[in-house]
């Protein structure tokens, strides 16, 4: 969310017309507000706080099963805002969300616009988050959170969910690109559909060799050049967990949420950059505006619109 709040800031001040190409209605759409994010975080944060001071005090100590409830606590709290109907917390973004998220998932059954595949794309950058998700429903829904136990791992049902919520993202995507390529009969988008079936392999054969073991661009300005480079050493940063990279000061998942987060990041330089190019193409094919603003001025005597 704070990625997201970066990118709607310098795109307002670099003149990207982000409410057009995203399709908000006009005096919705949702600005730079760095206060939700922030708020999310103070929740975050005061939910990991609740959850080591009930660690650390004696009177709480044993009441194990209800401290291990409070990360579930957090994330009810947060899908109640998510669905909340009523007018409230930015419903209109929220619900833009739920649609776009809507036709994701329906694919390819709906005409793809810009936000549903970009919606799309971030998706393919909340793999771990996605995983997490299961685990939640593992962890909570068998119990194991009563006796701190994790045997998830051990379930066939679990480790064949584990290549499916990875490999979901890169599928919706390459059903997009289907849909584009039947209906526009442009040949990029054939290109582009077999670069998200390579991903699906990858992250497949990726997720095995990890279950196995037990335990993701192109500008030509210079001085976009080093924008280009990061985005490229960040989509290796994943390397790691088949490389085995190990920090003596840090634990497994401690790397992996830094992998995941490192992700976010590159995948928030993209999404400004991909709709930079998006706006500069609007404005060479004369479709940066759907109306043009009335009253006219015109000055019978120059000939001239003023």
């Amino acid at each position: 969310m704070l990625m997201y709040a970066a990118n709607i800031y310098f795109w307002s001040r670099y003149r990207v017309n982000y409410p057009f190409i995203f399709g908000f209605k006009e005096g919705t759409e949702l600005g730079y507000r760095l206060l939700l994010s922030c708020c999310v975080a103070v929740l975050s944060t005061a939910a990991g706080l609740a959850n080591l001071d009930m660690e650390m005090d004696p009177k709480t100590l044993d009441y194990k099963a209800i401290t291990e409830l409070v990360p579930l606590g957090l994330l009810v709290l947060l899908l109640v805002i998510l669905l909340c109907p009523l007018n409230m917390i930015y419903r209109s973004s929220r619900f833009f969300l739920l649609g776009c998220l809507f036709h994701c998932l329906s694919a390819p059954l709906y005409k793809v616009t810009l936000p549903d595949f970009f919606l799309a794309d971030q998706l393919t950058s909340q793999v771990q988050a996605f995983r997490s998700l299961e685990f939640y429903i593992c962890y909570y829904g068998w119990g194991d959170y009563k006796k701190r136990l994790n045997t998830c791992q051990v379930s066939d049902v679990y480790n064949a969910f584990f290549f499916i919520v990875a490999a979901v993202p890169y599928w919706i995507r390459l059903l997009q690109c289907l849909r584009r390529l039947y209906e526009d009969r442009d040949p990029r988008q054939g290109f582009n559909g077999l670069k998200y079936l390579s991903a699906i392999v990858a992250v497949c054969m990726r997720t095995a060799y990890t279950l196995n073991r037990g335990s993701r661009w192109n500008l030509l300005a210079w001085n976009a050049s080093v924008i280009a480079v990061l985005n490229m050493l960040l989509r290796l940063v994943w390397m790691q967990t088949v490389l085995n990279f190990s920090v003596s000061f840090l634990h497994i998942q401690t790397l992996t949420a830094l992998v995941a987060v490192l992700e976010i990041i590159r995948r928030g330089i993209w999404n400004f950059f991909r709709l930079e190019n998006e706006h500069l193409n609007n404005v060479g094919k004369y479709r940066a505006f759907k109306t043009v603003p009335l009253p006219f001025n015109y000055d019978e005597d120059g000939g001239k619109d003023e």
